[in-house]
């Protein structure tokens, strides 16, 4: 049985003669890989071959690859198509010989037949070799093919054009040798060559037809820039932003909204500003005189007395006496009646401590007055309170930070959620107000917190703006189309809003310019497989066109594509 020895794709040659040395049977398989570099390479075989037989090994090939397995034999080398096969072979040992020579000299003995046959994979020059002694080996019969005298030499030779170095090109298919007469009138054994090379140059020229169309067809590329002549257009319109809307409708001219909202809650703690005496009240006792009549006069408790600006209350119920007449002179005079009462200030303080002076009476004749010796007791004693414009003003305070805040983290809302809200829509809820001190309490400061909630109607501004063109589009005459639809060619503000937001009114306008219509593809239709002048030319009596600029790469073509996408058109504006 012979050794198998499998090979990888990359093994040198220097690799696979040294495992043939380390071998020790006479015969070795050598299982290639497609691919090898080893079994694409005519002088590597032939390198292989020769240091078998120097090692006295008999080589053969394990190999499906067509080319490798004519290659192989052609080199005498036995070729097996399976490991199987391989292995269930026996060697044959064949004669060594030196490897300088490069004529086998056979002859038969028997039949006194010498056969001069020269190695055609030498590379070289065809030797002629002068009869010698019989070497006892034995000769093919089926490979001589015929009995030939002695004085006839069996070439066979490759032919004078063919090059025996390593080559990739495929290799010639030998069949069956047959006799061939040569110039010398004898009888020449060579292979024919079973495929024509015909075929090969006729694949060549189609491919070569096939990519010079294809590179006519997608090599070349174009651009064209129009310039439309353009005019002023203004329009207005009325959209409305519904909230319970799922999808916007051009044809009612709403656009589908979104309920965004935002709570939230501040607390916050201000000073208070009122002030109050709590200092004692002035007290003492006032003579009442009733200079008016002689009848008797009555006064309330509570009743006041107000003297330099300073009220006074009576603490109990008094009564003045009755006037007596009397003649004096001869003159008729009203002697006063008098009445006592206990007083006290209105208000506290040290400047109700006042020095006798004369009382006013509420609500008697000015004959009736009152005069009180020194008041006193008054002290001063001044507090703050929580007064009600204190409450008031916390709470406006309150209201237009809390709603700073609400208005920008709903703005955030909207915008992160990709929507859009328009400035003043805006709507607020106060949830709640609460203070730690009343009014009128005593106290330096107080606590005031808020609650809000605020409201907005949110869009899609991309949304709103495509109802809008299409709205206004519609009512253009149907040659005319708009055109640089930026942002600011479109404005929008809110004419009226619900306060639970269910719908809002926009008014839009439309600040932009029109221009006829004109499509990319009329464009490539009218410019393509044309020379640039004539593509030029195509638009010269375009009333729409004010001025078109062609470019073409390669340049040396001056010819624009044929297919449509190998054409970018853009379109300029004139303004």
């Amino acid at each position: 049985m012979q050794e198998i020895i499998y090979l990888e794709p990359d093994d040198e040659i220097t690799s696979v003669i040294d495992r043939l040395k380390a071998s020790t049977s006479v015969g070795v398989a050598l299982v290639i890989p497609r691919g090898s570099s080893l079994a694409q390479s005519l002088i590597n075989l032939k390198i292989l071959k020769r240091s078998a037989e120097e090692l006295g090994r008999e080589v053969s090939l394990v190999v499906t690859d067509r080319i490798t397995r004519n290659l192989a034999s052609q080199l005498g080398i036995t070729v097996y198509s399976k490991v199987s096969e391989a292995e269930h072979s026996r060697p044959i040992l064949v004669s060594t010989r030196p490897a300088e020579s490069k004529t086998e000299i056979l002859e038969s003995s028997a039949s006194g037949i010498r056969v001069n046959t020269y190695n055609r994979y030498s590379a070289m020059e065809q030797e002629e070799v002068e009869p010698t002694a019989p070497i006892a080996e034995t000769v093919d019969d089926e490979k001589i093919g015929t009995t030939v005298e002695a004085s006839e030499v069996v070439e066979q030779t490759v032919g004078d054009a063919e090059d025996v170095t390593d080559s990739r090109d495929e290799p010639e298919d030998l069949e069956a040798n047959e006799p061939v007469v040569n110039k010398h009138g004898g009888t020449m054994i060579r292979g024919r060559r079973g495929k024509s090379r015909k075929p090969l140059m006729v694949f060549a020229t189609i491919s070569l037809i096939v990519l010079l169309s294809c590179s006519y067809l997608l090599l070349p590329y174009a651009s064209a820039s129009v310039k439309l002549k353009t005019e002023d257009y203004s329009k207005e319109l009325e959209l409305v932003v519904e909230r319970d809307l799922k999808s916007s409708d051009v044809s009612r001219l709403a656009v589908a909204g979104v309920l965004f909202s935002v709570e939230k809650e501040i607390a916050k703690n201000f000073p208070a500003t009122s002030k109050k005496n709590i200092g004692e009240k002035a007290r003492g006792k006032i003579t009442v005189y009733n200079s008016y009549d002689s009848k008797t006069h009555k006064f309330a408790k509570g009743t006041k007395l107000t003297s330099n600006g300073k009220v006074f209350v009576a603490d109990e119920e008094f009564t003045v006496g009755a006037g007596q007449p009397l003649l004096v002179e001869g003159k008729v005079t009203i002697q006063a009646g008098e009445g006592m009462v206990n007083v006290t200030a209105e208000q506290s303080g040290e400047s109700y401590n006042l020095a006798p002076s004369t009382y006013v009476i509420e609500g008697a004749p000015s004959q009736i007055t009152g005069k009180g010796g020194q008041l006193s007791g008054g002290t001063t004693k001044e507090v703050k309170l929580v007064g009600e414009k204190d409450l008031d003003t916390a709470e406006e305070e309150l209201r237009k930070e809390l709603t700073t805040q609400l208005t920008t983290e709903l703005l955030e809302k909207v915008s992160k959620e990709g929507y859009r809200q328009i400035d003043g829509s805006t709507t607020e809820e106060i949830v709640s107000v609460s203070f730690s001190k009343s009014s009128g309490d005593e106290a330096e400061n107080f606590d005031a917190t808020i609650k809000s909630k605020v409201f907005t109607l949110g869009f899609k501004e991309d949304e709103l703006r495509r109802v809008a063109v299409e709205a206004i589009s519609a009512q253009l005459d149907a040659n005319k189309m708009l055109i640089k639809m930026d942002s600011s060619a479109i404005s929008f503000e809110v004419v009226e809003s619900n306060r639970d937001l269910a719908q809002q009114k926009l008014k839009v306008t439309y600040d932009g310019k029109i221009s006829n219509k004109m499509s990319e593809n009329e464009i490539k239709s009218k410019i393509k497989n044309t020379s640039v002048a004539k593509a030029k030319q195509a638009f010269d009596d375009n009333e729409s066109v004010e001025q078109i600029d062609i470019a073409v790469w390669p340049k040396f073509i001056n010819r624009l594509p044929l297919m449509d996408n190998r054409i970018k058109v853009s379109f300029d504006y004139s303004e």
